[in-house]
């Protein structure tokens, strides 16, 4: 349910994460996104300052690897990373006070 997704994002992001949701769905990528998400247990969370949480996923690579990522207009950019510790996934969490509600930001 694309409409209840939508809503577990930041207020003011819900309506642009429910058009990004169906426009995935139409091109049949939906599925390919969601498994692109890494397991919770994978994870780790940095410091924070109460009302903002930031989990990541560190990873190590002992060569250098060349990904693919989102340029923020629908596209992709390759980018080689050399080796060592980076952070391949990033997902922050902001608290609505009033609601005492965590949405993803």
């Amino acid at each position: 349910n694309l409409e209840e997704a939508s809503k577990y994002h930041w207020w003011t992001k819900q309506e642009k994460e429910k058009e990004r949701l169906k426009k995935l769905k139409q091109e049949n990528k939906l599925q390919e996104h969601i498994e692109s998400f890494p397991k919770w247990e994978e994870l780790e969370e940095e410091e924070g300052d109460g009302e903002e949480k930031r989990y990541v996923l560190i990873k190590n690579n002992p060569e250098p690897e060349t990904v693919k990522l989102p340029d923020g207009r629908g596209g992709y950019i390759e980018t080689t990373f050399p080796p060592g510790d980076y952070i391949a996934f990033s997902v922050a969490f902001y608290l609505n006070k009033y609601a005492n509600i965590w949405k993803i930001y």
